[in-house]
């Protein structure tokens, strides 16, 4: 991973062949940095709020989506952008997410990011909102219900020491795979959208990091988890509800609107705050 000097850059802003490494978090557009206390568990500290644009450069965008297939190497410019200066690739895209690449467009981010030594750090998508509610088929999740979250949240590696990078600053690297996450999260959404099929690139796959009771997360009126034009309720719950269990309809209603209120909960605290 590199960051590219904004030097030399021509008008649609694609670099030329001057490199270096420099601190990343300093080149972003940060919003406000705002502590929050008195309330409970992970909404107390220091937050950082950030508006940004991961996408690459229209000329960018499919070798970015190559990179992260084959597990290249992946650049990125002053201010967030994901680039790429890599033209030979093993694996080629199939035709499916070659008509994805032609479709992204630039998408702006505002997320709330609490650092915290020695752990992962904790990333809200103030807007648009990520979560069970808005993307119940999501693979790369935290939910509000596991670990003591009040809330979901963005899921950018299992653990610390996943986060490999060549920036001096550990705080770098973490944001580096912020923008990833919310580049491929743009992809999935795209896919999807197009689809209704989950499709998260790169070496995770559509793999969950953690092991989720799907029917204490979504919302049993809302879309199906397997992506499908359906509800829930309709489609896969009576499969994720085992036939001895206790837990029923009613119980997985229950469930949803307790964490839908803590993520509500959450939306107001930032509101207010930020």
């Amino acid at each position: 991973m590199k960051i590219q000097s904004n030097q030399n850059q021509l008008e649609k802003g694609k670099l030329l062949n001057h490199t270096q490494n420099t601190v990343l978090t300093d080149s972003l557009n940060l919003i406000k940095v705002v502590s929050i206390s008195d309330y409970r568990g992970y909404l107390n500290g220091e937050w950082q709020i950030y508006s940004v644009i991961p996408t690459p450069y229209k000329e960018d965008i499919e070798k970015v989506v190559k990179c992260i297939v084959n597990d290249y190497e992946v650049e990125i410019l002053p201010g967030g952008r994901l680039t790429s200066t890599v033209t030979k690739f093993k694996k080629r895209i199939d035709k499916e997410l070659q008509n994805i690449v032609e479709m992204i467009d630039d998408k702006e981010f505002t997320i709330a990011v609490k650092f915290q030594p020695g752990k992962l750090p904790i990333v809200v998508s103030l807007n648009p909102e990520i979560n069970y509610d808005t993307y119940p088929s999501h693979p790369h999740i935290n939910p509000g219900v596991q670990k003591g979250f009040e809330f979901d949240n963005l899921c950018i590696a299992k653990k610390l020491s996943d986060i490999n990078g060549s920036f001096d600053k550990i705080e770098d690297n973490l944001m580096f795979q912020i923008l990833l996450w919310l580049f491929r999260h743009q992809v999935y959404e795209i896919y999807l959208d197009l689809y209704s099929k989950v499709n998260w690139i790169g070496n995770e796959s559509n793999e969950h990091f953690l092991d989720l009771f799907y029917p204490t997360l979504l919302n049993p009126y809302g879309r199906c988890r397997c992506g499908a034009k359906t509800s829930y309720q309709n489609c896969c719950l009576k499969d994720d509800i085992p036939p001895l269990s206790r837990f029923n309809l009613d119980r997985a209603i229950n469930s949803y609107l307790l964490r839908k209120e803590k993520n509500s909960y959450m939306q107001q605290i930032f509101k207010e705050n930020f």
